[in-house]
């Protein structure tokens, strides 16, 4: 027996690059130990991670994955039992590792570093404005088209993307992490930000 998925347990929307747990994480009850879209960041050569929620409202577990390659986790199809939610994981990731979702989360944020495929974008943009691009935090904007026109945002540089292709119409470059507030109004997402060993 199965039902309908429901919520996005990592709200991107919402996220500053630190992952955080929404409510129905119980950290006292660790129901097991065990990035879609990866095109917005390029790929990383990581195993695929999952751990297992209970949902107590539906009384079904729902199996959450970070995929190789990704830095987001994602939510499969909620299922009764806790073996139909490890068969479902199997299925669709042969290799996956289980862990804690701790562990889970710990390893996406550590996975949300520039790819070089993004590294490469923001040396261009920059090398343009003559600016060091790739020390910056990158947002997306998920929902449509930004510009410096209409959007207040300090320091912020746009790129305009493709958004079938990376899943976001604009790149939002910024020096910093943004306040939250600036992320629920412009409703970006968290893409990446610098690996801390890169040195200018």
């Amino acid at each position: 027996m199965r039902w309908m998925r429901f919520g996005n347990p990592m709200n991107s929307n919402t996220t500053t690059g630190r992952a955080s747990l929404p409510g129905w994480w119980d950290d006292e009850q660790d129901v097991v130990s065990s990035i879609e879209d990866d095109l917005a960041i390029g790929a990383f050569e990581m195993p695929a991670m999952f751990t297992i929620r209970r949902h107590e409202e539906y009384d079904g577990f729902v199996p959450m994955v970070l995929p190789e390659g990704s830095n987001t986790i994602t939510e499969l199809m909620g299922v009764v039992t806790l073996d139909d939610a490890k068969e479902d994981v199997y299925r669709q990731y042969p290799d996956a590792q289980r862990v804690s979702h701790r562990t889970l989360l710990s390893e996406a944020q550590s996975r949300a570093v520039h790819s070089p495929k993004m590294v490469n974008l923001l040396e261009q943009h920059g090398f343009m404005l003559g600016q060091i691009l790739r020390s910056c935090v990158v947002y997306g904007a998920p929902l449509r088209p930004m510009s410096a026109s209409w959007a207040r945002i300090d320091d912020a540089v746009f790129i305009q993307t493709s958004k079938p292709m990376t899943g976001y119409h604009t790149y939002v470059v910024v020096p910093a992490d943004l306040d939250q507030a600036i992320i629920d109004r412009y409703e970006l997402s968290f893409v990446s930000r610098p690996d801390p060993d890169w040195r200018f």
